[in-house]
């Protein structure tokens, strides 16, 4: 009797040891996103420099990852990053600066990448321009000479009035990216990774109804607050002195 007790103790504590241990190492599906009322009191009680007062929408990416912009008590326009981590939904990284940046949720694929925004309305913003850019070079090697020209591709995006928006990075964006980080990582040991060339960069502008240059509003102080892996790149405004 003492050793069927033995046998069922010990085989329900390997049981609670395996669960555990699935639990802990192994990815379990993605399960349904928070409720707005448990996303706003998680993002809540991370900082007090950033208090969401109203979500304006939740924007899936991919199964695993998801966009969701808001309103501070402030009435700043921010944006929270969320990534479904194994077994729970975590908050990446939230915001209350609302410009450009690029979400790069797989640093090793250059097509898992977003343009995301979320800046006040402006009745007088129109449309935002985003570019990727290279400026000109030349190199010598092995006796050979080697002119790189100029690259300089543009993406616009009508606002509509409203203030958030996410376009992922256009395909001949990738292509381009691809075939310059393989040109300038050629004598690299990682060359099979898709890491972006350290010359190419995104910037943007934002124009009036005229088409002339113009910025909206933007918090003198915002704030942001980092708590996961993923990578996340503020984009830098563009000059027109910087385009042809």
């Amino acid at each position: 009797m003492k050793k069927r007790i033995w046998i069922l103790s010990s085989t329900i504590v390997l049981l609670i040891i395996i669960t555990l241990v699935m639990y802990r190492f192994f990815p379990w599906p993605p399960s349904a996103f928070p409720k707005e009322s448990q996303l706003t009191k998680r993002m809540n009680g991370l900082t007090v420099t950033i208090q969401a007062d109203k979500i304006q929408a939740i924007v899936e990416l991919d199964a695993t990852h998801k966009l969701v912009p808001f309103v501070s008590t402030k009435h700043t326009y921010g944006l929270s990053f969320w990534v479904w981590n194994k077994h729970e939904w975590e908050l990446d990284s939230i915001d209350t600066e609302g410009s450009p940046r690029i979400w790069k949720m797989d640093n090793n694929d250059l097509a898992a990448q977003y343009i995301v925004w979320n800046l006040k309305p402006d009745d007088n913003l129109k449309t935002l321009d985003f570019y990727l850019m290279k400026d000109r070079g030349y190199m010598v090697s092995g006796g050979a000479e080697t002119y790189m020209p100029k690259i300089q591709m543009k993406d616009t995006v009508k606002v509509h009035g409203q203030s958030f928006g996410i376009i992922k990075l256009p395909e001949e964006w990738v292509y381009i990216m691809k075939q310059t980080s393989r040109v300038s990582n050629r004598q690299q040991p990682d060359y099979f990774f898709e890491t972006a060339d350290p010359n190419i960069h995104i910037g943007w502008q934002s124009k009036d109804q005229n088409g002339n240059e113009y910025y909206p509003e933007t918090p003198n102080h915002g704030y942001s607050y980092r708590i996961g892996n993923d990578d996340l790149e503020v984009m830098m405004p563009i000059d027109n002195t910087d385009l042809e």
